[in-house]
């Protein structure tokens, strides 16, 4: 909201009271309700929009010249619906609208489709009839249970709970259940919740408990939420267990929603076996009851849950359901336990012995009594190296460990925010260390004690030594550069090596999937690998992104060469002809001599590829018929001979295009056939279209 700064109480409510196209907001009295309808005018009119269809339960409220008589009554309405609530401002209370079209007289058949019907029309987000509408739950779920189609009649037993049911279930209709629940000047203000269960539901519940100035005490019912229990047999403590659960969030999903400040938030329960649970560690319990317990400790306080007896339990009534016409006159669920009226102080809750209880017991982990003796020989690499696939999250892992021992050993200053650097670094060298003491530990062990390594070390070659943190460096001759130590003397690594193919990937995927003596490279500016050059090829050759770069495509198969190219006869005895020109010639040298034009015919053999020239001073027939005859004087008679049948020649000379029609025209080609004819020669025209049967003649000219 760009004017919200302007209009602080109508942002704040818009903020948090605007739901789609509705505004649900209120105030403490009637001049802030005032000030807070101006604003919202305003703000709104900022915008180019008008609220409409005012609604209160004060009628001074409507009564404002700045709404248009169209958008508002002047008389306080009986009935509004508010997000599918129905409220009645002039008694300020929620109230419902429920419709039972069921026949139930004798001859009627009820299934199950009727049943849903009606369950489903039951619109109650608060909770505020949860024991009505979990009986009719309970009916559902056992006709789920009993595998009933849609238009089947119900059981006998069925039908004489549901009949009742659905016959007073508009009786609650009836009901007006107070909206406001606090006191105008409240002293002090406490949330309870109460949670229970049975073995066909379980629901919590949450009373306020309002103080005020004159030393009156009110409670009232807030919220609920219900839940119908699983067709799979649960034992009562777990339910139990699941039904704090959903106080637990329920509590704060309200505390959050309402946005006032409590002094004090007590839960109950009438189960001493859920109460000793949440009191234990989550670690020493079953995994059922380990997460239920670690989510109700991570949202609430173990302090503030307490035990009450189940007569006395508000949430009872939500676990057994209750008749549709019995809800009103309960006291106990819209009122809470008689004890809430009293200013006692909540005294901290003491569970009773309850270590014999079979169902208590079974819930916690069985622990070994026998001893057990570990024997470790030598140095095992850590589990994480051989488990993760990436070396940046390896070495980010180990880090925030080395963080966490740090924090323990120096609780006064402990690290916080991103890895550092020297942390990053610290956790590498903890790596290092570990798989060098896995690889090289004879070698390690050598230089320790100051003794030369074995011949058959990998490491002989390399003159290696060990630094003050006990990490193996390759040895050399540049001790007194000003390099680096890591680039002087680089860390030992050993190949076949998980580590070391992370690191190989790392600087693979870093510099962006160069080659082997890249990668290889940039390696030795910190690592040196035993057999480098070989691991990291192998290396590379697995890795998918490269392979798909580096795939080859398919070759195309290739038909069989034709029997004139195969077989080798005489040279030019199967020849293939073509023109290509023109060109410019002199007859006699000099500056002013005229220039002529020149064709060149081209015969190309079939088998050695040799090619002839004679030149052409045009393309007439007489003068084809004159070459075809220096041809055969010159190279001697071919047995066939392939040529273009001008009709299909396509080049970038229009007059050589011109002249190729013009000689395989019908009349020149007649001339033509009757001279190859006399000759005995067999003359093959190409099919139009088509320049690659024309063998090497496109590409000798």
């Amino acid at each position: 909201m760009d004017d919200g700064h302007n209009y602080p109480l109508a942002a704040s409510a818009v903020s948090s009271g605007m739901y789609m196209d509705d505004l649900l907001t209120g105030a403490a009295d009637i001049y802030s309700a005032k000030q807070l309808k101006e604003q919202l005018i305003a703000l709104f009119r900022g915008g180019g929009m008008q609220l409409h269809k005012w609604s209160s339960n004060c009628k001074e409220l409507l009564a404002n010249s700045e709404v248009s008589d169209g958008d508002v009554s002047l008389t306080i309405p009986d009935e509004t619906k508010a997000l599918g609530l129905l409220w009645r401002p002039q008694k300020d209370s929620l109230a419902f609208s429920v419709s039972a079209n069921v026949d139930t007289s004798e001859s009627c058949k009820i299934t199950k489709r009727p049943v849903l019907s009606t369950t489903a029309r039951i619109f109650d987000p608060l909770g505020l009839i949860s024991p009505v509408v979990t009986k009719a739950k309970l009916v559902m779920q056992e006709l789920w249970r009993l595998k009933l189609d849609w238009n089947d009649s119900l059981p006998i037993q069925l039908e004489s709970q549901w009949k009742p049911f659905v016959t007073f279930l508009l009786t609650i209709n009836t009901l007006n259940i107070p909206r406001y629940v606090f006191f105008v000047y409240a002293l002090k203000l406490e949330l309870h919740g109460f949670a229970d269960a049975s073995e066909k539901a379980y629901g919590a519940a949450i009373d306020v408990k309002c103080l005020s100035n004159s030393g009156e005490i009110s409670t009232n019912l807030v919220c609920s939420k219900s839940r119908i229990a699983p067709l799979k047999s649960v034992t009562i403590p777990r339910l139990e267990l699941c039904s704090a659960v959903l106080l637990a969030k329920l509590a704060q999903k309200t505390i959050t929603s309402m946005k006032i400040s409590f002094h004090s938030t007590v839960l109950w329960t009438d189960s001493t076996i859920v109460l000793a649970w949440i009191q234990k560690d989550p670690s020493v319990l079953k995994l059922f009851v380990r997460n239920r317990v670690s989510a109700i400790q991570n949202i609430t306080e173990v302090s503030a849950w307490q035990h009450v007896p189940s007569k006395e339990n508000p949430t009872d009534i939500i676990s057994r359901g209750i008749d549709p016409e019995k809800i009103q006159d309960c006291n106990l669920w819209w009122f809470g336990p008689s004890f809430l009226q009293d200013h006692s102080v909540v005294s901290p809750c003491v569970c009773s012995d309850i270590n014999d209880n079979e169902l208590y017991q079974r819930e916690f982990k069985k622990t070994p009594t026998d001893p057990v003796c570990l024997v470790v020989q030598g140095q095992e690499v850590l589990p994480i190296i051989n488990n993760c696939s990436s070396f940046t999250r390896l070495q980010r892992v180990i880090g925030w460990c080395v963080r966490f021992v740090r924090n323990a050993k120096n609780s006064l200053q402990p690290s916080k925010g991103n890895l550092t650097s020297p942390e990053l670094f610290k956790s590498l060298m903890c790596l290092v260390k570990n798989v060098q003491a896995n690889c090289f530990a004879q070698e390690i062990q050598c230089l320790k004690r100051g003794q030369q390594l074995p011949n058959s070390s990998s490491l002989i070659n390399l003159s290696p030594f060990l630094d003050e943190q006990d990490i193996l460096h390759v040895g050399g001759r540049l001790k007194n550069s000003n390099l680096p130590i890591e680039r002087k003397h680089p860390i030992l690594l050993t190949y076949n090596n998980h580590f070391s193919d992370l690191i190989i990937n790392h600087f693979h995927v870093l510099y962006l999937h160069t080659g082997a003596e890249a990668i290889l490279a940039n390696i030795r500016t910190k690592f040196w690998l035993i057999n480098g050059r070989n691991y990291v090829r192998n290396i590379i050759r697995k890795c998918i992104p490269c392979l798909k770069v580096s795939a080859k495509g398919s070759n195309q198969v290739m038909a069989d060469l034709p029997s004139s190219r195969v077989n080798i006869p005489r040279v030019f005895t199967r020849v293939g002809i073509d023109f290509c020109g023109p060109f410019s010639i002199k007859l006699l040298s000099g500056r002013f001599k005229k220039s002529y034009k020149c064709y060149i015919c081209i015969f190309i053999c079939f088998v050695v590829k040799s090619v002839h020239l004679e030149i052409v001073n045009s393309c007439s027939t007489d003068a084809v018929i004159g070459v075809l005859k220096r041809f055969i004087t010159r190279r001697g008679k071919p047995s066939d001979i392939y040529s273009d049948n001008g009709t299909n020649f396509v080049g970038d000379k229009n007059e050589l295009r011109k002249i190729l029609k013009d000689l395989f025209n019908k009349e020149s080609t007649g001339k033509i056939e009757g001279f190859i004819a006399s000759e005995g020669i067999v003359w093959h025209f190409n099919p139009p279209a088509t320049p690659h049967f024309g063998r090497f003649m496109g590409s000798r000219r």
